[in-house]
């Protein structure tokens, strides 16, 4: 089995709240904190890519909670990333207690940027984080998608000097403390909350797929199946479906994307086996759709 890096923390005074118990923010952070050391123990870390004039964005997080630390309880969070694809990461952490329990799960999608452009980075070009993957199972379900829910407006925030981090937009974070700031503290002292899911959609073409249907893999038949994955655009859907897998134990497939829009190939051809495109032209194929994606059709429809 492969070893997970580690590193250890211990929940701060100015971490707790009025139960003397760290709050979900200060867990939240501890865990992406964890991400920093282990990305700058590799040479990734933000100070390294300032220099090519890049860093890392946070674009979905998830993270389960059994309990919460108590003001100077020690913990150690082990750390891994499971995928790579060219403009998406998932970076997975444990946190575990002085008695060994694991009290906290977290998933998270990273993506690189230019910090000049603020356009996303290929994230192939990294032989040295590639090299960081391992065949190890996310710890919980992927993070969700969310949508604007509906509803009424119960607060404004204006943002202010020191809810902007060094990548100078607000801190992942602070999203999570404003909704907690929202919610009545007696509810805060009585309840506890389990899970939390963020979707912060910096770049619309990296965040546009639902995961759901990932949910209704329970028990691959296929040592290796086989993935048919249609108009994934940037492949953020085939990211989360290997990611899917990954977490029932299955670390191979084989697997097929499509994509009507020509800038994405360069994309796809990095992340799947094969690719079918819509370039080959159309006036030779009767029902419009190129030759490749026909015999995967026609495979399927046996």
């Amino acid at each position: 089995m492969e070893t997970l890096r580690q590193y250890d923390y211990i929940v701060a005074p100015m971490d707790v709240d009025l139960t003397a118990r760290a709050t979900i923010v200060a867990m939240g952070n501890y865990v992406l904190h964890s991400a920093g050391e282990d990305a700058n123990k590799h040479s990734l870390g933000v100070k390294d890519l300032n220099e090519n004039n890049a860093s890392w964005v946070l674009t979905r997080f998830a993270m389960e909670l059994k309990r919460m630390p108590q003001e100077q309880e020690r913990l150690r969070i082990s750390t891994w990333v499971s995928e790579v694809g060219r403009l998406m990461t998932t970076r997975n952490f444990l946190v575990v207690d002085g008695n060994g329990e694991t009290i906290v799960k977290a998933v998270s999608n990273w993506a690189m940027i230019d910090i000049t452009e603020r356009k996303p980075v290929d994230l192939n070009t990294l032989g040295l984080y590639k090299n960081m993957v391992q065949d190890i199972a996310v710890p919980i379900e992927l993070p969700q998608r969310l949508r604007t829910p509906e509803g009424q407006i119960i607060c404004e925030h204006k943002i202010v000097y020191s809810d902007i981090d060094f990548n100078r937009h607000a801190n992942s974070m602070k999203y999570l403390e404003w909704v907690i700031d929202t919610l009545p503290v007696e509810l805060l002292e009585q309840a506890s909350i389990r899970r939390v899911d963020m979707s912060l959609a910096m770049f619309e073409d990296i965040c546009v797929f639902e995961n759901q249907l990932a949910g209704f893999i329970t028990e691959p038949k296929a040592q290796t199946p086989e993935l048919l994955c249609i108009d994934v655009r940037a492949g953020q859907g085939l990211l989360d479906l290997k990611n899917a897998l990954r977490r029932l134990g299955v670390f191979k497939s084989k697997s097929t994307a499509f994509s009507t829009q020509a800038k994405y190939y360069p994309l796809l051809y990095t992340m799947a086996d094969t690719v079918a495109n819509a370039a080959t032209n159309r006036e030779n194929h009767p029902n419009g759709r190129p030759s490749n994606l026909n015999s995967i059709l026609a495979a399927i429809n046996k």
